[in-house]
């Protein structure tokens, strides 16, 4: 069972969300924090990847650990919905594709799910992707170690998702390690994007015109790289941020239209904007494990946050794992690039 409480509507179980200042205030008068609220108290035990979909007017996510898709539909009275994926032992990521089908990434490889089978009664059968490529395989790596992780569509429409190792805390055999890998979609051929190296935890993946953003985890700093028309990082530009601006291990990111990168840290409960080197602006969120942020809503004016909760966590709370919202007047976000194949 799930609580939705959704911003704007006027319907049952629906709590407003402060508007603010109407036009650019927040950012003109200088504020520099905001809260989240939890929207749909969905209990994720490893919520992720969220992405809006301009052309369905929806929002998905997973809950990696217990093989969930999670769909917000806004043209249906904000109608929460849920399905059981098959993935493997665990979930990576997802990514739009240009048929309003989705990319799932998991420990069995790159699917690929037609628009036709996210419609319709929930209590279906279980959605099975069909499994189009497995870098992790290809590279001779181990499937019961490593798996798909955070993942992006480029500008050129291809799919970049990088890898974790679920011993990455002890590991000192660093060729056990996976890499990131982006898929093609015209031949579905699978190659490495060798100039990032070898990762523990991919994450924060995202794209600026032509910069990939890129962090492994556990190194608390994210890079920057030269992205070029044909989609090659050829070479890093920079550090985006240093260890010391965060709080906890970098996940899941996002960009604006100005710029801006946005971060969230998981255990920290709180996304950061960053931008020259410094943060800018931060979002508290009432759950500690923040995982991943996009932009929303028909303006793309809501960042939506993921979280993760756990049995244990303390003190416990409804809201942990939940589905989070916010509204910063004066910022809005990017349509997320969609896989070509």
């Amino acid at each position: 069972r799930f609580d939705l409480q959704l911003p704007g509507l006027v319907s049952a179980g629906v709590a407003a969300m402060g508007a603010g200042p109407s036009v650019d205030g927040c950012w003109a008068f200088g504020c520099r924090s905001a809260t989240a609220q939890c929207v749909v108290k969905c209990n994720n035990e490893l919520g992720e990847s969220c992405i809006w979909c301009p052309a369905t007017k929806r929002l998905f996510w997973l809950d990696l650990l217990q093989c969930q898709l999670w769909t917000m539909d806004h043209a249906a009275q904000q109608k929460v919905t849920t399905r059981r994926v098959h993935m493997g032992w665990s979930g990576g990521c997802l990514a739009l594709r240009r048929d309003r089908g989705l990319v799932i990434c998991s420990s069995l490889g790159i699917g690929l799910v037609e628009a036709g089978f996210l419609v319709g009664d929930i209590k279906r059968a279980e959605l099975v992707p069909r499994i189009v490529a497995h870098p992790v395989r290809e590279a001779g790596l181990d499937p019961r170690k490593v798996r798909l992780n955070d993942g992006r569509v480029d500008p050129q429409g291809r799919l970049v998702v990088g890898c974790y190792h679920v011993g990455h805390e002890t590991l000192t055999d660093e060729s056990e390690l996976g890499g990131v890998f982006r898929l093609d979609p015209a031949s579905m051929r699978v190659e490495e994007l060798k100039p990032i190296g070898r990762v523990k935890v991919a994450n924060g993946i995202a794209f600026k015109k032509d910069t990939m953003f890129f962090v492994d985890s556990p190194t608390r700093s994210v890079r920057r790289f030269n992205y070029s028309e044909n989609g090659i990082p050829i070479s890093e530009d920079s550090r985006m941020t240093d260890p010391s601006l965060h709080r906890a291990n970098p996940d899941g990111a996002c960009v604006d239209s100005r710029g801006g990168y946005w971060c969230t840290e998981f255990g920290s409960g709180r996304v950061c904007r960053f931008e020259g080197g410094k943060v800018t602006f931060t979002v508290r969120v009432p759950s500690a494990r923040v995982t991943c942020c996009c932009f929303g809503g028909e303006d793309l004016d809501t960042l939506y946050i993921t979280t993760a909760t756990r049995k244990d966590d303390s003190p416990p709370s409804e809201v942990k794992g939940g589905l989070f919202a916010v509204k910063i007047p004066g910022i809005r976000g990017v349509a997320e690039n969609v896989f070509a194949g």
